[in-house]
């Protein structure tokens, strides 16, 4: 009798001890989507004020993208360079926007009729919404939208998000290879950065592999 209560005791605890590992990855894994939420919170802030300023509007008027080119444009918040991806759509071009902020609310800030968004983010969306997450997965994104869209802009919104989420070497080649496969077709790519997420060796390596617009 006695064996089997501290069999039963013992089963018991193995139980328990699984049970706290569980609420353990549970905990952790909340803790992640909370921190994802609120930086989607940050950046989906960027639209707030959709009147970019007029020295903006100035320097993008002036600015030619070409063909089979990706472009690295330093800036904060990525406001100047969803300006030229509209630019570049209304001139007759496809468009693929791949972002950190939540497609509901760029489609209620900026005119992104015929645009094919995808939301960057681990966090689950509605069926309503193409969500994106890995890297090898994003490549093959923006890989099947070039070949079948002879002449497109994409805009990369996320790279911070990216190399926060990766080691850097591995997000580097995913950029080569992407602006590989732009600079084989009569697409054009803009990648915004806020040069200040990233310390001067990556930033450096980043530049090479891309037109900077400062």
């Amino acid at each position: 009798m006695a064996d089997k209560d501290e069999n039963l005791v013992d089963k018991l605890k193995e139980e328990l001890a699984s049970l706290e590992k569980e609420e353990e990855m549970l905990r952790k894994r909340d803790d992640q989507l909370k921190e994802e939420e609120e930086i989607l919170q940050k950046e989906q802030g960027l639209g707030e004020d959709s009147n970019v300023v007029e020295a903006d509007i100035q320097t993008i008027s002036s600015i030619t993208l070409d063909a089979a080119t990706t472009y690295l444009l330093l800036e904060e918040t990525p406001k100047r360079s969803i300006e030229l991806f509209l630019k570049e759509k209304k001139a007759g071009l496809s468009g693929l926007l791949i972002t950190r902020s939540n497609p509901r609310k760029m489609r209620d800030k900026f005119d992104m009729e015929g645009v094919k968004i995808c939301w960057l983010t681990g966090v689950r969306a509605g069926e309503k919404e193409t969500t994106i997450a890995g890297l090898q997965e994003l490549s093959i994104l923006v890989s099947n939208y070039v070949d079948k869209n002879s002449k497109s802009i994409v805009l990369l919104d996320g790279l911070e998000y990216l190399v926060s989420n990766n080691d850097f070497p591995i997000v580097l080649r995913l950029i080569q290879q992407i602006r590989d496969k732009v600079s084989t077709s009569e697409s054009k790519m803009i990648i915004p950065l806020n040069p200040n997420a990233l310390d001067g060796k990556q930033l450096t390596l980043l530049k090479r592999e891309c037109q900077v617009i400062n």
